[in-house]
């Protein structure tokens, strides 16, 4: 029979392990510990620098955030929701815009806030003026009523709305062209 295997041959010396065997420790906690103290110091360090670098660079978009909202509204709008009788979700829709709209706009955290909340949020924010103000509580107050109360608004009343929504977008940005220039 012939070898296919010479290093292996009687007379050749023993392989010997590369490295030593290495004995880990038999208590891994410590170190268990140890790594979750060290995650747990760096990882609030890591979010801040990362919020901070997304905050800066957050209002970037070369689209602005009326021109967004405004077609938002109109996709909504050729949805044909109110068609289907979709009333409820409709002005769910419609109420998220504009809080998407006033959290690009103003940097209030509208989207997940309660009604009430963002309405506070809104009044203490300086810069939006009191008519806004006035105008976008009663615009949310009767779009809670449709959503919560069950309010069925006629089709004029639903043109109206929408007419309010995107009038308080439009008086928005024409009060601040009109306060900067």
């Amino acid at each position: 029979m012939q070898n296919y295997f010479p290093i292996l041959a009687a007379n050749a010396p023993a392989l010997k392990p590369i490295y030593d065997v290495v004995d880990y420790p038999k208590n891994v906690w410590p170190m268990v510990l140890t790594v979750i103290l060290i995650a747990l110091v760096i990882g609030p360090v890591i979010g801040f620098f990362l919020k901070r670098f997304l905050s800066q660079n957050k209002g970037r978009l070369d689209i602005p955030p009326e021109t967004l909202a405004l077609k938002a509204i109109d996709q909504l709008m050729a949805s044909n929701m109110i068609a289907q009788g979709k009333v409820e979700a409709f002005f769910t829709a419609l109420s998220r815009i504009i809080r998407v709209y006033i959290e690009a706009r103003f940097d209030i955290d509208a989207p997940d806030m309660t009604t009430e909340e963002f309405l506070v949020g809104v009044q203490d924010n300086q810069k939006l003026d009191p008519t806004h103000k006035q105008n976008l509580k009663e615009f949310m107050e009767i779009c809670d009523q449709i959503k919560f109360a069950k309010f069925n608004p006629d089709p004029e009343s639903i043109e109206k709305l929408v007419s309010v929504a995107r009038d308080f977008i439009g008086s928005v940005v024409r009060t601040e062209e009109t306060s900067q220039g």
